[in-house]
This record gives C-alpha cells, structure tokens and sequence, in this order.
C-alpha cells in the first residue's frame, strides 16, 4: 500500500482505516480520497462486495470532491470483471479505478 501511495504522491502520514470485506482487505486512505484492495485474486463475488463496500464506506466519510480506487490488475478473472467493478464505483462517486 505505501509503494502505490508513493507512487500517487500521497503523503505518507495521512490516515490509514482497513476493513475485511468478504475475505479480503479493503483500505480507506485519507478519509476515503482513495480506496486500496490490493488482493491478487478476486472471486466475482468478492468484487460485487468489494464495490458495494467501498460505496458505503465513501458514503460514511463524504470526502470532498471524487476518490480514487486502486486493485492488482492481476486480481480479476477476465476485463469484463474490471469494467463491471469500475461502472458500479464510477455511479458511487469513485471517479478514477487505477490497476497496478
């Protein structure tokens, strides 16, 4: 996580929450300017609860402007999976979906 906040040009002190969504780790960083699900793999399931999560938890801390969503471009079975993941955070306000 700390490598793609590098990487971004995030400061490194700015708050840090995790949550465990459907057996991953879901992270919320800087009040909910960017989401990190840095998991390998991910199920179809899990992304559904992966987005749905983050939409809530972006809900709950109501940052200003739009938040940015970071996955292992590795984690997803097929770009279908990608796309479907984007759209559903694109509606919840997530405007940027980067893959690393």
């Amino acid at each position: 996580l700390f490598e793609v906040l590098l990487k971004l040009g995030i400061d490194l002190s700015v708050t840090i929450e995790s949550r465990s969504v459907a057996g991953t780790t879901v992270c919320s960083v800087a009040d909910g300017a960017l989401f990190a699900c840095l998991e390998r793999e991910l199920t179809r399931d899990q992304s559904r609860q992966v987005a749905v999560e983050i939409a809530s938890w972006r809900e709950d801390q109501a940052p200003v402007g739009s938040s940015t969503a970071v996955f292992c471009d590795c984690a997803f079975i097929d770009d279908n999976e990608k796309l479907n993941l984007a759209i559903a955070l694109e509606q919840a306000g997530v405007a940027n979906v980067k893959y690393v």
